[in-house]
């Protein structure tokens, strides 16, 4: 049985950042939009903005490690 050469292949990958950081927080403001109203028809500006905050980091902590992950004990 002949010997396989085994060759070394190098590459590298580019992660277009700004494209999955964008997909994270538009779904994020999606799903906070749709909990905000889970519940009422009428929900108040400050329950829109809670609900959309927390959808929009909780898509990024999906995607994302923070180093001083602050948002932990959230």
């Amino acid at each position: 049985m002949a010997s396989r050469d085994k060759r070394k292949i190098e590459s590298s990958v580019l992660v277009r950042t700004r494209e999955i950081v964008s997909r994270a927080v538009e779904e994020g403001v999606s799903l906070g939009w749709e909990r905000a109203h889970k519940h009422t028809d009428m929900p108040t500006h400050d329950d829109i903005t809670d609900a959309i905050s927390r959808a929009v980091m909780d898509e990024l902590c999906d995607i994302l490690e923070f180093v001083d992950d602050e948002w932990a004990d959230e």
